[in-house]
């Protein structure tokens, strides 16, 4: 095997699969600095000891917070990536004060227009990390980026708030409204989302609900419970998630669901069970509305195997490898080996950086990239696979899948 293998892993075009991007008009104005920057990194720093949030803080505080913490954190994948991209992209070699000025500075020139954020977010993103399209989470969907795709959570319509604000709408005209409205209404507001370019749906579960909702819900119950001043309970919410999975089998729209690791700046911490990210309850569910393309993000990680055996098994199960390589390169390289050993290839989706910022989903893709390649070479040094064959599968894997997958239309490395 030659370096050509290498080469062709490095020059394949990505299709980002998972990402939650602030758009260039918000960066300038959020005229966005270093310490907008971190996103996961500061988690790495509260769990290393860091007292507090950066947010608020003074500069110079904030400099002397990073500079206590950051060596502790330095070598995990989100410290990695940190150091990756200020040096690859800005030229920024030593994260010390000096550095972390430099870089402040370097980034907050991006942001003062939007043209010149455009032309950045072109040469990170198509240029440097070979991204044709990125899809991320963006509740209010935007058609002004053709490369930028957009996808909304679906969780909230399953939230009590949401159903007690919806009542309290109609109550308000005098209204009294029953559990067949509030269907109706949340088949309503996906088709909007639907017609104005949404991709796929995701739901975010585990951040504040066991991923598991009860299997058989009555009806009679949920109607209770809807009626209820708290609006919640068990067979209601289980109604709405299983009302919304038909909706989208029935349109041909894809769902991407959180499974495994969360963010903990994000989740309840107060009430998270690791439980609660395990995605045994998913193969169920793909049983039951087998139309419906269920795409499980971040290879479950850390129920990985659990994981691969649900999508080896169900058909309309897709695996999805976003976010896992800056959690851990080493269970990156363990799923992927896994999944080539178990999941038909056709099923794999190589790449979501789950990244708020270009310059992190640039550092991931490399990181991605990299790991892409060791385990492929891997397997054509052991003779399991020709580097033709191994070709075939970068090219499924990091751009033909989820151009099938999620119906996209074959675009340009151009932002």
């Amino acid at each position: 095997m030659s370096n050509s293998f290498e080469t062709f892993v490095n020059q394949m075009p990505l299709i980002d699969c998972h990402e939650h991007l602030m758009l260039p008009e918000q960066r300038v104005t959020h005229k966005a600095g270093f310490f907008d920057m971190l996103h996961y990194i500061e988690s790495d720093l509260r769990s290393a000891g860091m007292p507090h949030t950066l947010e608020g803080l003074s500069f110079e505080a904030a400099c002397a917070a990073f500079a206590t913490y950051f060596p502790f954190v330095q070598h995990t994948g989100y410290g990695r990536l940190l150091k990756m991209f200020a040096s690859d992209l800005y030229n920024v070699q030593a994260l010390d004060e000096a550095g972390l000025r430099s870089l402040h500075a370097l980034i907050e020139q991006k942001a003062t227009s939007r043209e010149t954020m455009l032309a950045w977010y072109h040469e990170v993103l198509a240029t440097r990390a070979g991204i044709t399209t990125s899809l991320t989470v963006y509740d209010n969907v935007q058609t002004a980026y053709k490369q930028i795709r957009f996808m909304c959570y679906l969780d909230y319509l399953l939230m009590p708030d949401c159903v007690a604000n919806f009542k309290k709408k109609h109550a308000a005209t005098g209204q009294i409204v029953a559990v067949s409205d509030y269907l109706t209404f949340m088949t309503a507001a996906v088709d909007e989302k639907l017609a104005e370019g949404m991709v796929c749906g995701k739901f975010a579960t585990p951040y504040w609900h066991d991923i598991a909702f009860l299997e058989t819900p009555d009806r009679e119950a949920a109607a209770r419970e809807f009626a209820s001043e708290q609006s919640k309970g068990i067979n209601l919410s289980a109604m709405l998630f299983y009302h919304l999975l038909a909706h989208f089998e029935t349109k041909g729209v894809p769902i991407q669901f959180h499974t495994g690791h969360v963010e903990p700046s994000a989740a309840d911490m107060v009430h998270y069970k690791l439980a609660w990210s395990n995605p045994d309850f998913l193969g169920r569910a793909a049983v039951r509305y087998p139309k419906l393309t269920m795409v499980l993000l971040h290879t479950g990680f850390p129920f990985t195997q659990e994981y691969m055996s649900l999508v080896k098994n169900i058909p309309n199960l897709y695996a999805d490898f976003s976010w896992i390589y800056m959690i851990s390169t080493t269970a990156a390289r363990h799923a992927l080996q896994l999944a080539l050993d178990m999941v038909p290839y056709n099923k794999i989706i190589a790449f979501g950086g789950d990244c708020e910022q270009v310059e992190m989903v640039y550092a991931h893709a490399k990181m991605a990239r990299r790991v892409i390649h060791t385990v492929l070479a891997e397997q054509i040094a052991q003779s399991v696979m020709t580097q033709t064959q191994a070709e075939d599968i970068v090219r499924a894997i990091c751009y033909d899948n989820p151009k099938r997958i999620y119906a996209l239309e074959d675009t340009q490395c151009c932002y």
